[in-house]
């Protein structure tokens, strides 16, 4: 998940994004990482005190955010990306968490 404080597409995908890691949160075969791409550290800093998430939680600087944005093509956010076990990518742009068909393509690909 990339994504940022600022961005309202962005916060309201983030209830369902709960919803998946609580869904699949005894499942190994699976991780969710979320990575801002904020400039302000100490907004990012404050919405990750306040809402807690039970997922691991990332910072990009504006070096790595420039990266990012360059080798993944990203222009926009939010965006989702789905990497499989050995490091490769299986959808640059993935399915939002508030598609309801993403649980079972995920399902799908865990097995």
């Amino acid at each position: 998940d990339f994504w940022a404080t600022w961005c309202g597409p962005c916060k309201a995908e983030i209830p369902h994004l709960a919803k998946l890691v609580e869904h699949y949160k005894n499942n190994p075969k699976i991780q969710f990482i979320s990575v801002s791409l904020d400039s302000n550290v100490d907004s990012w800093k404050k919405m990750i005190t306040d809402d807690a998430p039970a997922w691991p939680q990332f910072i990009a600087d504006k070096d790595q955010h420039e990266k990012i944005s360059k080798d993944w093509g990203i222009a926009a956010i939010p965006r989702f990306v789905m990497i499989n076990p050995d490091g490769t990518i299986n959808s640059a742009d993935a399915l939002r968490p508030s598609d309801g068909s993403l649980i079972p393509l995920l399902d799908k690909l865990l097995k």
